[in-house]
């Protein structure tokens, strides 16, 4: 089915921008001000650029092995026993993320929202529900992706424009008082917080256009760039370096100081919440459908109807076994860095490494 689905421009896009833009934005300020305090704008802009580099490097190892499917290329270059393992450790790496995503979430939405609901209650909803969404494949999450994109981005954007009266940019100076390995670190986190663009891998092989590839490409990165710069140079403008280190979503907690009497929409705090879901089941359902599509190369199913039922138990125990959101916070930075490296240099080096390789024998 997904072969006959061919994806447009806008569809490479949106879904790029949707899968790294995910609710980490919320939490995303704390994290790095704690760094860097007011540099940590230059470090995202700097993120930012590293980011665009990984993935027209991913993208140059796809090309080059003729946008074929992923399990196909692992299969052509290292054999269908290496693939199945290196598929694993790509379903492994979406799992975690989207385990330890749904803990967030499920946190969060029990302390603002359904306090005496049980966070197994929300998660076993949560993994159900995409889930099913997964079963209708590609197209469907594509199609899904370019909707929503519309209703996450103009109230995002308004979220940021409606503060500016409280702002005082003077906030954002004095530049370059950070320690230079503090500089290492918070680029580091940076560049892990853009996570996501690894969606490449099974995006490519169904574009339309191939040639608009590395043009869409850098504007999906540049606009999560600018869009990342964004909420740091509001949140420190309006808040103090100290109130940011502890502010848990610097986001959520803007939304409160909005207040519009009479206007549509009054309560923007309830707007940020709203956000925070879309924000989350974006990223959580393209995940999902990379780990179930991985699966299904792995076990040679025809499609991934099956896949999702098959994951559902795995996601929901390792979503549950972090005690808080502090912990999640710990296992994100101390294990999936991992996999993040892996999946952006390791793995398309490897795929260049063979390339040269199948060149030198070929002359030979």
């Amino acid at each position: 089915m997904n072969k006959k689905y061919n994806i447009g421009n806008f569809g490479l896009f949106t879904t790029i921008i949707v899968t790294v833009i995910g609710i980490g934005i919320f939490s995303y300020p704390r994290i790095v001000v704690r760094i860097v305090e007011n540099d940590a704008v230059l470090v995202t802009l700097l993120a930012g650029i590293i980011n665009i580099g990984l993935l027209l490097y991913i993208n140059g190892a796809i090309k080059i092995n003729d946008y074929k499917s992923l399990s196909d290329i692992i299969d052509d270059n290292f054999g269908k026993i290496v693939s199945k393992i290196i598929l694993c450790i790509f379903i492994a790496y979406f799992i975690i993320v989207i385990s330890l995503g749904v803990r967030t979430f499920a946190g969060v939405i029990k302390m603002y929202l359904l306090e005496k609901t049980p966070i197994e209650f929300i998660i076993v909803v949560l993994v159900l529900t995409a889930g099913y969404h997964l079963r209708k494949g590609l197209e469907n999450v594509i199609n899904f992706n370019e909707f929503v994109f519309w209703f996450m981005f103009i109230p995002a954007v308004l979220l940021l424009i409606l503060p500016l009266k409280e702002a005082d940019f003077t906030n954002l100076l004095p530049l370059f008082k950070s320690k230079p390995v503090s500089y290492l670190q918070a680029t580091l986190t940076s560049v892990f917080s853009f996570a996501g663009f690894e969606a490449v891998y099974f995006i490519l092989p169904h574009m339309d256009k191939k040639n608009k590839i590395k043009k869409v490409s850098i504007n999906s990165m540049i606009f999560v760039t600018v869009f990342y710069c964004a909420v740091l140079i509001l949140v420190i403008a309006i808040f103090t370096k100290q109130d940011i280190k502890m502010l848990m979503y610097s986001m959520i907690t803007l939304s409160r100081i909005i207040d519009i009497p009479g206007a549509f929409i009054e309560r923007w705090y309830g707007a940020a919440l709203t956000l925070w879901v879309l924000f989350f089941y974006t990223t959580f359902i393209n995940f999902y459908y990379f780990a179930a599509d991985s699966l299904k190369s792995v076990l040679n199913f025809s499609d991934v109807r099956l896949c999702p039922l098959i994951l559902s138990p795995i996601i929901y125990v390792a979503a549950i076994l972090p005690q808080n959101v502090l912990s999640v916070e710990r296992l994100m930075d101390s294990i999936t860095i991992y996999f993040f490296a892996f999946t952006t240099i390791v793995f398309p080096s490897m795929l260049y490494v063979k390339k040269i390789l199948k060149s030198k024998r070929r002359k030979k």
